[in-house]
């Protein structure tokens, strides 16, 4: 057993002193390609996040984006296989499919699903093939997730993977749509990032880890709120990380009341499979968390109103301070009375005119150093929960971002709020090598 994780632990270090990570990518047929988006998305942020907010900039380009070069109709209706109506990519499919089956890339079922239609629908799951096959570097696995922060509210993308030495794998999207009828998809799609399978993540108490309260203190001071007063402090940004700390586990800390899982995610993308299936005994781990307490928002363009049971809050958070105050002690809790309200308060709406909101679940993640977390949010009703990067190796909160697109929205106690999945900072902007058929399958 101590063998085995001390070869799994040198062959992660070898994957992050690489720090120069390439997705080998053959081309099928031309349909998508893997691109490039730039933190600001092409200027498209507001001025005041494109300033100072470095975790949202690093989420917006996190990984590549898989880009369509033309938008696409999926066609559904009752009874019938949906299906797209594009005669470039009809012909590069029938053309590809034989292709691949001569040479090795795919075996059955995969290619009788795909044989007539880019869609292969199951339990109301469109697969998209996109005409792209991907190899991920070795040690790591391919995510495939929503494109985050700038994506259609009319469809959900499914989160799977794709492990490393099993050869080139088609990149299928999985898409939910959020009405019926006919679909309309166009340019980015979905992300394609790298991560490291099977890291250890440990449940951890504040006891346990009294320097985090101490690091969440030293951060938000009263310097802090008193630059904080109407502009941005930019101090995430202007903070060098004081990585003195030595390898340790990956851990998230609870740090109040709070609502969250480890999980292991094995759905994974395969040459034999239309459809995701489990990975056998590997697993990418990710900590979800999900809302204390229901609450409302109200956006009228201008003005984000938050409703809540105020009493509850104050309850939970009572909790919170008995919890700092055992470990910690009064007196700590006395110096830092900002730090601490920071995380009481729970929700923090953003400057008026802004349809954004933080929830910070009461809880630090921590990663070894040189390692951050993808905080990636879901698409729910009326909103979404915008995807960030933060380097938890020395800034450890897992704030959920809202932004509100509709005029009220309601979030149940218990709803899914956000997915927190620690990866080394060396795979964030992986590159793409082009590979002609015929290569080794």
């Amino acid at each position: 057993m101590v063998a085995a994780a001390v070869a799994e632990e040198d062959a992660v270090a070898a994957v992050v002193a690489a720090a120069d990570p390439v997705i080998e990518v053959l081309e099928a047929f031309e349909l998508a390609s893997l691109v490039r988006r730039n933190g600001t998305l092409d200027g498209g942020v507001p001025l005041r996040a494109a300033q100072a907010c470095l975790p949202f900039l690093e989420g917006n380009g996190l990984g590549l984006q898989v880009r369509l070069s033309r938008a696409l109709t999926i066609e559904r209706s009752l009874g019938r296989a949906p299906r797209i109506i594009d005669e470039r990519a009809s012909i590069g499919l029938k053309a590809a499919i034989p292709r691949l089956c001569a040479l090795g890339y795919v075996t059955e079922p995969w290619p009788s699903a795909f044989a007539r239609s880019l869609v292969h629908e199951h339990k109301g799951v469109l697969h998209l093939f996109t005409g792209l096959l991907v190899r991920p570097p070795d040690g790591t696995w391919l995510r495939i997730a929503s494109s985050a922060n700038r994506r259609s509210f009319a469809y959900d993308v499914g989160e799977v993977f794709i492990p490393d030495g099993i050869g080139f794998v088609p990149l299928v999207i999985p898409i939910r749509p959020r009405a019926g009828g006919a679909l309309r998809i166009d340019a980015e799609i979905a992300t394609v990032s790298c991560v490291i399978p099977d890291v250890e993540v440990q449940r951890a108490t504040l006891g346990d880890a009294p320097e985090l309260a101490r690091a969440h203190a030293e951060f938000f001071d009263a310097v802090y709120f008193a630059k904080k007063k109407g502009e941005p402090t930019k101090k995430y940004r202007k903070t060098a990380p004081y990585l003195d700390r030595e390898d340790g586990p990956t851990r998230v800390v609870e740090a109040g009341p709070v609502k969250f899982t480890i999980e292991r995610k094995d759905q994974v993308l395969s040459a034999a499979s239309p459809t995701p299936i489990r990975s056998r005994g590997h697993g990418v781990t990710a900590i979800d968390f999900v809302t204390l307490l229901p609450f409302e928002a109200a956006w009228d363009g201008l003005s984000l109103v938050l409703e809540y049971e105020q009493t509850r809050l104050q309850r939970e958070a009572a909790a919170l301070e008995r919890l700092w105050k055992q470990v910690m002690g009064a007196p700590f809790l006395d110096a830092n009375k900002g730090a601490l309200w920071y995380l009481t308060k729970y929700f923090t709406p953003h400057p008026p005119g802004e349809p954004h909101f933080f929830v910070k679940p009461w809880a630090f993640v921590q990663t070894p150093p040189g390692w951050s977390s993808v905080v990636d949010g879901v698409l729910g009703d009326g909103f979404e929960v915008m995807r960030g990067v933060v380097q938890t190796d020395w800034f450890h909160a897992a704030p959920a971002v809202f932004r509100v697109f509709e005029e009220r929205i309601r979030v149940r106690e218990g709803t899914r709020l956000l997915e927190v999945l620690p990866f080394p900072r060396a795979l964030a902007n992986p590159k793409v090598r082009a590979v002609a058929f015929g290569d080794s399958p």
